[in-house]
């Protein structure tokens, strides 16, 4: 957990971009028992990949969209995996540990996309 106020200092990203992220719903801040706002350490990188696209105009309120077209690709994997597990025998303990991927993945899945359209971006800056 990183405070709010050092994010600047450790990524050069301004602290209005991440309040944004936060207000818009692409990241969550932690409140400390002494009332400062925290960054969680897996939403650095998400926090640098929104910064790059500001660059571009794309504002973290933009990017909705793309968090809710992640989210629904989401249920989709699951679904395939816990087809294949019921297939091969899944254990219990399988299960619990695919329950537990579910947030990692769709983190993935946020930061794939966001990406994607920085590269589509950069491609079409170079084009011009």
């Amino acid at each position: 957990m990183h405070p709010i106020d050092r994010i600047p200092e450790l990524l050069g990203v301004s602290m209005s971009v991440v309040r944004k992220m936060a207000d818009c719903g692409l990241i969550r801040l932690v409140r400390s028992p002494a009332g400062r706002d925290l960054v969680r350490g897996q939403d650095l990188e998400l926090i640098l990949t929104c910064s790059e696209l500001t660059h571009f105009g794309i504002e973290p309120k933009n990017l909705r969209q793309y968090v809710a077209a992640a989210n629904r690709e989401i249920p989709m994997f699951e679904q395939a995996l816990a087809s294949i597990s019921r297939h091969q025998g899944e254990s219990e303990g399988q299960r619990a540990l695919r329950r537990e991927m579910t947030p990692h993945q769709k983190r993935a899945a946020r930061r794939l996309m966001a990406t994607r359209l920085i590269q589509q971006l950069a491609d079409g800056e170079q084009a011009k």
